[in-house]
């Protein structure tokens, strides 16, 4: 589980550099990202062992919860990475968005549309790590599977 999240969210971190290099006509770090689009499976895996050893896994509750809270390898991965990609997306929207060329708005609106889709998928899932816990089961339900759907 946390293999597949940790790779899901880094790689959705490569996505919205992507776009703010390429936005930006960053034309080495383009390269550089294309050269190392294979880091996140290692990095991930890395990253899961961490959480294992770090985060004890005692009794099914925690097993059914998977909310390490503030605890774990994955929670410092998530924040961070959720902070990077939302400046990357961010960044792009208002220069694009105040340009006269219609290409560009619709630039900046792509880069709306995605940072709102990252926000959906990981925002719940980075509420119930902040707090520690599922706040309720309709919450857990929805977060979980808005993350699923990524």
């Amino acid at each position: 589980y946390y293999f597949f999240r940790l790779v899901s969210i880094l790689l959705e971190v490569s996505i919205a550099l992507g776009f703010a290099f390429s936005w930006y006509r960053q034309v080495r770090l383009l390269r550089l990202l294309h050269r190392t689009v294979w880091v996140p499976v290692p990095l991930g895996l890395a990253f899961a062992i961490g959480e294992l050893v770090t985060v004890p896994v005692t009794g099914y509750e925690s097993l059914c919860n998977f909310a390490g809270g503030r605890t774990g390898v994955s929670f410092y991965v998530l924040t961070a990475c959720f902070g990077i990609a939302a400046v990357a997306y961010v960044s792009c929207i208002p220069r694009a968005l105040a340009s006269s060329f219609s290409g560009r708005r619709r630039l900046g609106s792509t880069a709306l549309m995605y940072f709102v889709s990252f926000a959906i998928s990981y925002g719940p899932i980075l509420c119930i790590n902040w707090k520690g816990h599922v706040p309720s089961l309709l919450f857990g339900v929805v977060a979980y599977a808005c993350e699923g759907l990524n």
